[in-house]
């Protein structure tokens, strides 16, 4: 489930929000939210990041989502 806010440890790379539109702020971009285009591009752009060491967003993500886990209903 990589695709989920918690696939990637946004915290651990200096973020301190979950909406789209602050996390696109602390990456220097602004834009005219809930419009679906719009949005899609925001993610594009946040997923394509660079963090602090050279890794992306996107890269972080998918290694979240290769990395094994364990889901344990009690």
């Amino acid at each position: 489930m990589g695709v989920q806010h918690s696939g990637c440890r946004l915290a651990g790379h200096g973020f301190d929000g979950r909406s789209l539109g602050f996390l696109g702020m602390q990456c220097g971009f602004f834009y005219d939210a809930h419009r679906t285009e719009i949005d899609v591009d925001a993610v594009v752009a946040l997923l394509g990041h660079r963090f602090d060491d050279g890794g992306t967003a996107m890269s972080a993500m998918m290694d979240a989502a290769m990395a094994d886990s364990w889901f344990v209903r009690a």
